[in-house]
C-alpha cells in the first residue's frame, strides 16, 4: 500500500479501463450519452436572445425580397422583367436559412459541443 503523503504525478497514476455492463442479447441498448452533453440543452440556452435576433434578421430579410419582389413585378403579373429572378431567388434562401436554423439547432449544438470537447481533451 502507498502511504497517504505519496507525491502523485501523471507517470505513476494508473489508468485502468471501466467496463461496461452487458445487457441481455434481446435487449436493445439506450444510445448513452457523454456527461458534458447532459447539459441543459433548452433553446433558449443554447440559441438565446442574440441568435434569435439573428434568425428573425433572416426572416425580414426573406420578407423585404418577396415585398421587392411584388413591387417590381407590378403585384406579380410582370414576370418579363429582367433579373426578376434574383429577388425570388434571394427570398428562397432567406427562408430556408431561417428554417433550418430553427429546426436544426440542436444538431448543430450538438456537433459543436463535441467538436470542442474533443479539441480541449488534446
Amino acid at each position: 500500500m502507498d502511504a497517504p503523503d505519496a507525491p502523485r504525478t501523471v507517470q505513476n497514476v494508473e489508468l485502468t479501463e471501466i467496463k461496461k455492463s452487458t445487457s441481455s442479447p434481446g435487449s436493445v441498448k439506450a444510445s448513452v450519452m457523454p456527461e458534458w452533453l447532459n447539459i441543459n440543452t433548452s433553446f433558449c440556452n443554447i440559441v438565446g436572445w442574440d441568435g434569435m435576433i439573428v434568425m428573425l434578421f433572416t426572416l425580414v430579410l426573406a420578407g423585404l425580397f418577396g415585398y421587392l419582389t411584388f413591387k417590381y413585378t407590378k403585384s406579380f403579373e410582370a414576370w418579363n422583367r429582367q433579373f426578376v429572378w434574383l429577388f425570388v431567388v434571394f427570398g428562397v434562401v432567406y427562408t430556408l436559412m431561417f428554417l433550418s436554423d430553427f429546426f436544426l439547432w440542436k444538431t448543430v449544438a450538438r456537433k459543436y459541443l463535441e467538436k470542442n470537447n474533443a479539441s480541449s481533451s488534446n
